[in-house]
């Protein structure tokens, strides 16, 4: 299973819910990568703040 950060509404860090998902399998021509460490970019505060509205639940994360 992967694991990923679901903002479930916007307000603050505590409206994050860790949530299991299927490992994807790669595709041809394309890799599925095993990412231990990852960073928090600034658009995703101003996301979970809700000064960037977006639907939610919304997965974050891009970096």
């Amino acid at each position: 299973m992967a694991k990923a950060f679901v903002l479930m509404k916007m307000g603050s860090p505590e409206d994050l819910k860790m949530m299991d998902y299927p490992t994807p399998k790669a595709k041809p021509g394309s890799v599925v990568a095993d990412v231990k460490l990852c960073g928090v970019c600034g658009t995703d505060t101003h996301i979970i703040y809700g000064r960037l509205p977006v639907p939610t639940p919304q997965l974050l994360g891009h970096e």
